[in-house]
């Protein structure tokens, strides 16, 4: 049987019971670095983090300056204390070689390279936006402990007097929350300096607008059918989107168990939730790249990030790529995004990407060229939507960190109402019912094929 492709699609818009991953415990990056200026002594305890990330924080407390060879950077996993300049970087560099260079104005420059002092080309900056989102939650961190780490996630709660509300224990990973933002804060210093553990921000995805139009006198249908290889392979599409309601008939076929992590929803049964709206357009996007009369292996698998809550956060949408992928998603479609840069949801994309995952994200509503979360990540494919002339649609992002462009526009039904459904979350999903089409197992298509095949079709030209 031919392996399906992992597709994770990211658009705008109570975790699986199975123990399916409840054994495995994902290994999320810690870890801490610290410049002793009295005694000039460097004390690491790191694990997972990329050098670069760690060069770029030892660069912030100490005024050195690194310049790394492109293509050397990796994970780091050390431990020391009260060590020298030399000593530390030998052991954090392995078989890299460093050189001490003096710069200008007596700032010390350290190239990093592996037989060239003149390859180590590229700056280590400290990348951490400093900038605070609106969507920052700031009586909340999100608390990731080490895998072998001992400590109790109640314990060190109590202790920091926080509650938890949120929690995974497959990532380790833990939402706390705070009387106030004084409280998060001293919490936050206090966690990094300890070992094992990692405290980030949490950030607010608001519901995505939807704007729906009822039609008249409509009666298109929708004629695709859901078939079983005769291998069992298919193609399973993780729609990471608020609750879904019953679809028709002939669409119910597609859809799996739906899984939440935000707890139970209650959904207005006369009007389509975005979820559902989502899932008809990935089946339009399908349907679009199957031959007439065939049917498709391909599956949804709906994803709850929501619940009754007005808006997701960085953790639940993490928890939910990763209760995806373990639960053998090929493509997920997630439907929010915002201007908060997660480090938690960057490492749980980073791990689907790892799998084999292409993941893909909608560029947004605004519209506005600034950056929106997840899609500006760069594991992520960013999709904004055309107009009707193939233009940029008046409402769409669009900037510099957009891949894709797609027909803003999808058309399903609901309770027997036709509704055009506009934004770029539709446009995402018909790209991801494009790719899971591709995908289908009886084509033997590759994420490489795919890519390309997306690029040759819908690539997003940077317009003004």
């Amino acid at each position: 049987m031919r392996p399906a492709i992992k597709i994770l699609v990211v658009s705008l818009i109570g975790l699986l019971t199975s123990n399916a991953f409840a054994e495995k415990v994902l290994p999320l990056p810690t870890g801490r670095i610290q410049w002793n200026k009295d005694t000039r002594k460097i004390d690491a305890n790191v694990s997972g983090l990329a050098l670069s990330k760690v060069l770029a924080k030892l660069s912030g407390s100490t005024g050195w300056k690194f310049f790394l060879q492109p293509g050397t950077d990796r994970p780091l996993h050390v431990k020391f204390k009260k060590l020298d300049r030399g000593a530390a970087l030998r052991l954090m560099l392995g078989d890299l070689n460093y050189a001490m260079v003096p710069g200008l104005k007596g700032v010390t420059e350290i190239r990093i390279y592996l037989s060239q002092p003149s390859a180590a080309t590229e700056l280590v900056l400290d990348k951490t936006d400093t900038t605070i989102s609106k969507d920052w939650l700031a009586r909340e961190l999100l608390v990731s402990l080490a895998p072998d780490s001992k400590l109790s996630i109640e314990e060190l709660a109590k202790k920091l007097g926080a509650t938890i509300v949120g929690r995974s224990d497959e990532m380790k990973s833990y939402r706390l929350r705070f009387d106030s933002e004084q409280s998060a804060a001293q919490a936050r210093d206090a966690l990094n300096e300890m070992d094992g553990v990692r405290s980030d921000n949490n950030y607010a995805y608001h519901r995505p607008d939807q704007s729906t139009q009822s039609l008249l006198n409509n009666n298109s249908d929708f004629s695709l059918k859901p078939i079983t290889s005769s291998d069992g392979c298919n193609v399973v599409v993780a729609m990471l989107d608020t609750a879904i309601q019953p679809l028709s008939a002939n669409q119910a076929g597609f859809l799996m168990k739906p899984i939440g992590v935000a707890g139970e929803a209650s959904l207005d049964p006369n009007t389509p939730s975005h979820g559902t709206a989502m899932a008809q357009s990935i089946l339009q996007g399908l349907r679009s790249v199957t031959s007439p009369g065939a049917g498709s292996t391909v599956r949804i698998l709906p994803v709850d990030v929501y619940g009754n809550n007005e808006a997701t956060s960085s953790f639940e949408l993490a928890k939910g790529i990763y209760a995806s992928v373990a639960n053998g998603a090929s493509i997920v479609n997630i439907s929010s995004g915002g201007s908060g840069d997660s480090t938690l949801l960057n490492d749980v994309i980073d791990y689907a990407h790892s799998q084999g995952t292409l993941v893909i994200a909608a560029a947004g509503n605004a519209p506005s060229t600034d950056p929106v979360f997840p899609a500006a990540n760069p594991n992520v494919i960013a999709v904004t939507a055309s107009d009707t002339h193939g233009q940029v649609a008046t409402y769409a992002n669009r900037g510099n960190f957009v891949d894709l462009m797609a027909p803003g526009t999808t058309r399903i039904k609901f309770n027997g109402t036709n509704y055009d459904v506009t934004g770029t979350s539709p446009a995402t999903a018909m790209i991801s019912g494009m790719a899971a089409g591709i995908d289908d197992c009886g084509e033997g298509a590759n994420i490489k094929s795919i890519r390309t095949w997306l690029d040759q079709n819908y690539a997003f030209r940077n317009q003004p």
